[in-house]
């Protein structure tokens, strides 16, 4: 027991989802759902899920992409590091259990392609990172919406449509801010 009462414990978020509130404003954060891909007590650090770029790994860097990755298509996973590549994937294991499957190498990702080759597979440029402190500040200020993963929504949607799905699954009451207009007059 700690003395003082408003003491709670360090928990990561590693593996969960951030869903940006609907009254957050700040361009790069915008409508995402963040996969959290690393927290600790040296900051955090994440990986937008739901930007499409519209393009295949082929269209970014000719040459870059064996031929089973050339068609991936291609999202902008975050502000920061913008030269980094990760793939994620719905794939088969070596045991036959389907599941997610994030931060695979290039030559990991062609290997699943090449075995497995209905696997659904995403390429993310770039990534999302908070300092020391952050992260937990802007979830005080309830900036993000905490939730767990589900692999098959993450895999079924897309975009807007992914981020209004989780944000109604997490806290159905956001739905009606996640559709009013920006500007009220506008109505």
């Amino acid at each position: 027991m700690h003395l003082n009462p408003k003491y709670r414990p360090f928990e990561s978020l590693a593996g969960k989802l951030l869903i940006s509130h609907p009254m957050q404003r700040h361009d790069a954060f915008r409508h995402t759902v963040v996969l959290v891909t690393g927290h600790g007590k040296s900051g955090a650090r994440g990986t937008i899920l739901n930007r499409p770029a519209h393009k295949s790994l082929a269209q970014l860097a000719p040459g870059f992409a064996p031929p089973p990755l050339s068609e991936v298509p291609l999202y902008e996973g975050g502000p920061m590091q913008r030269n980094v590549i990760a793939f994620c994937g719905w794939l088969e294991d070596d045991a036959g259990e389907f599941g997610f499957q994030f931060g695979l190498s290039k030559e990991v990702a062609a290997a699943a392609v090449e075995r497995c080759p209905w696997a659904k597979m995403r390429a993310f440029v770039g990534n999302a990172g908070w300092a020391p402190g952050q992260l937990e500040a802007e979830l005080r200020m309830r900036a993000w919406v905490v939730t767990g993963t589900d692999i098959l929504l993450m895999a079924e949607t897309d975009g807007d449509a992914q981020w209004t799905a989780f944000l109604e699954r997490s806290n159905p009451v956001l739905r009606v801010l996640a559709e009013a207009p920006e500007v009220p007059a506008n109505n």
